[in-house]
């Protein structure tokens, strides 16, 4: 993810598909590092006119997190990390 949008964009396509048919689109991350893919991701769903309803994170890392929240703040409550 660091090194441009493809993973993302990739995943984002397939999750498209997957989540098509779901109430709600809600996406889970383990251990999300800087928070790139996560920002890519929903960059594209958003793209795709199908926005996240919400991102969730599971990251054991309080400075990653940090980082997390900072780089994904413009996504506001639709961001959120789950206790692990």
């Amino acid at each position: 993810p660091e090194l441009g949008d493809f993973l993302a964009a990739a995943l984002a396509q397939s999750l498209l598909a997957e989540l098509a048919g779901a109430k709600r689109r809600v996406v889970l991350e383990l251990g999300a590092g800087t928070g790139a893919l996560g920002e890519q991701l929903q960059d594209a769903f958003a793209a795709a006119g199908a926005p996240l309803d919400a991102y969730l994170i599971l990251e054991p890392s309080a400075s990653l997190r940090a980082r997390q929240a900072e780089r994904l703040a413009r996504f506001g409550e639709r961001v959120s990390w789950q206790a692990g």
